[in-house]
């Protein structure tokens, strides 16, 4: 299957990409701070999870581009703003994580964040489905 567009992002960048971090990560709520932690520290989760706030219209392929802004290999991590201003992308990122830390596989983050967002009426992103 075809690899989901943007590259993942190696410890050491994310380091230094957090460090350098803009105001409107840097002065979110806690919540938000830490759904773009997670972000930055587990984009090879977040991009095979979906986003069902509505960002598909604007061109987000995943909940990682809610955070993160898609990069050409070589490019230097940027952050995108979106996700400091919405609760359902900070919702949703969150809940990955806390699914990530109690063991779950991708399949199986990706099918419950499906089954916890996918009612809302709100068509998700066109994010591919991960590995099995």
């Amino acid at each position: 299957p075809m690899d989901h567009p943007g590259a993942v992002i190696a410890h050491d960048e994310a380091v230094a990409a957090w460090d350098a971090r803009p105001a409107f990560v840097s002065g979110a709520d806690p919540a938000t701070q830490a759904a773009y932690e997670f972000a930055v520290e587990r984009s090879d989760v977040l991009r095979w999870i979906p986003c069902y706030c509505g960002c598909g219209s604007v061109g987000h392929l995943s909940n990682l581009e809610c955070f993160v802004k898609p990069r050409p290999d070589g490019a230097a991590v940027a952050f995108e703003e979106h996700a400091s201003y919405c609760d359902i992308c900070v919702k949703i990122a969150l809940d990955a994580r806390q699914l990530v830390g109690q063991g779950m596989g991708l399949g199986q983050v990706r099918a419950a964040i499906d089954a916890g967002f996918g009612s809302s009426g709100i068509p998700g992103t066109p994010t591919a489905l991960p590995p099995s």
